[in-house]
């Protein structure tokens, strides 16, 4: 029987931020057909959410903060503008964490 160790919310942010998704594969399935954009950026929004978290928390640094949520909202203008997204009906946290 495997043992499960109990690990704190700063190690899991820690352990999810040093393994990013994997750009170049999503690319590749987006060429190939199997992946459409939408999902990519989808993605890439909880990538930078992440990211966010772990310099708030865990580096204690605001510029870095905001520059991924800058990206976060950057990407939700894109889905909204351009794919017509219905983020503003379901996504709180995207709203959230504009403000």
């Amino acid at each position: 029987m495997v043992e499960k160790r109990n690990i704190t919310k700063e190690e899991w942010l820690i352990n999810t931020c040093d393994n990013p998704i994997d750009d170049r594969k999503i690319k590749e399935n987006i060429r190939k057909g199997h992946t459409n954009i939408e999902s990519f950026l989808s993605s890439k929004w909880y990538e930078y959410e992440m990211l966010s978290l772990k310099a708030y928390f865990i580096d204690k640094n605001i510029e870095l903060t905001k520059q991924y949520l800058f990206e976060c909202g950057m990407l939700d203008e894109i889905v909204i503008n351009k794919y017509k997204g219905r983020i503003l009906e379901y996504g709180m946290a995207h709203i959230s964490y504009a403000l």
